[in-house]
């Protein structure tokens, strides 16, 4: 059974959002893709139903942290995860900052991806 959820993942590795696709597409029936931060912030603006970002750090033309920044001027509520390679505290704290509600460091596992999810479901009921 899907639950009514439009998910963004904004990542410009195909092995990255293929492996989130995978996994969430079991449960969440709506997952759109975001090549960089600047593709991220269109989509948003055109998808109002988007209901949970999972943004990578680190991409080509606008990196994650400067679009969570931008999507922030506009939608204040939608729940964005930051997803990196940077395990560092400062790197956690950066991510809260730029205006992530959360942040989860590579590799994910699937349990893990979808608890941090349902964790975030509320905001969309």
């Amino acid at each position: 059974m899907s639950l009514d959820l439009t998910v963004l993942i904004v990542d410009d590795q195909d092995t990255n959002f293929d492996y989130f696709r995978v996994v969430l597409t079991r449960s969440y029936n709506t997952i759109l893709r975001g090549l960089n931060g600047t593709d991220a912030i269109e989509k948003m603006r055109l998808n109002p139903e988007i209901g949970l970002v999972l943004m990578d750090c680190n991409m080509p033309e606008m990196n994650g942290l400067d679009a969570t920044r931008e999507i922030r001027k506009f939608n204040q509520t939608v729940p964005i995860i930051m997803i990196t390679a940077y395990a560092h505290e400062i790197s956690r704290q950066v991510a809260v900052t730029a205006g992530c509600n959360d942040y989860m460091v590579k590799p994910v596992s699937p349990k893990d991806l979808l608890n941090i999810v349902e964790k975030y479901m509320e905001h969309n009921q």
